[in-house]
């Protein structure tokens, strides 16, 4: 199962999400939305994104 969320101020939940614990993905830009991808605790798939360009892409340190 997925779930796409669409959410204002993408930045700010990715923040949120890894305060919580929740491991997310890396912001990925795309043509017309940036969206994090992360699992949920039941391993469903759940996609935040947000309409338009978000500027400063957050990467996760590898």
């Amino acid at each position: 199962m997925a779930l796409t969320l669409i959410v204002d101020g993408l930045k700010d939940e990715h923040a949120q999400l890894e305060k919580s614990g929740l491991n997310p993905g890396d912001v990925e830009p795309a043509p017309s939305v940036n969206l994090v991808r992360l699992r949920d605790l039941d391993g469903n798939l759940v996609v935040l994104v947000q309409p338009g360009k978000v500027l400063n892409i957050i990467r996760k340190n590898k």
